[in-house]
This record gives structure tokens, C-alpha cells and sequence, in this order.
């Protein structure tokens, strides 16, 4: 690991900690590969987004895979 992705995750880490100390919830921003993601999981924080997950979308498109969720578990219940 550079040195540089070791500060990065010791960075991320106190924050985390910190957030986690005051009972609040941060969020993890600009995941991109699954070691960051079991990197941040592994100090607790539950909130990511980055392109590991998805590509940036429109409000709109959001709404629409939403949409389409609901009435694929409506249908299944």
C-alpha cells in the first residue's frame, strides 16, 4: 500500500471513529473498489457512495429504479 493510500485510510478511519464516538452516521465518499469498501466497513461506517456502486444518475432515474423495485416485490408478495 503507497503511502499516500495509508494516510488516506487512517484519515478515514478517525473519522469515522469520531462520528461513531458522537453516535452519528457518516458517509463514505468516492468508493471505488472493494478495498475501500471492506476498508470502511471494517471501521464501521455504514453509509458509502462512489463509483464501486453505481455511476452518478439523475434524481429521475433514481425514482424510476425505485419505482420498478416496488412493483417487483408488490408482484412477488
Amino acid at each position: 500500500m503507497s503511502g499516500e493510500n495509508e494516510e488516506s485510510r487512517l484519515i478515514a478511519r478517525a473519522v469515522v471513529r469520531f462520528a461513531v464516538s458522537l453516535g452519528k452516521t457518516t458517509t463514505a465518499e468516492g468508493v471505488e473498489t472493494k478495498e475501500q469498501l471492506e476498508a470502511l466497513r471494517a471501521e464501521a461506517c455504514v453509509e458509502m457512495q462512489g463509483y464501486y456502486f453505481s455511476r452518478p444518475i439523475r434524481g429521475s432515474e433514481v425514482a424510476q429504479i425505485l419505482k420498478r423495485l416496488v412493483r417487483k416485490a408488490e408482484n412477488a408478495a
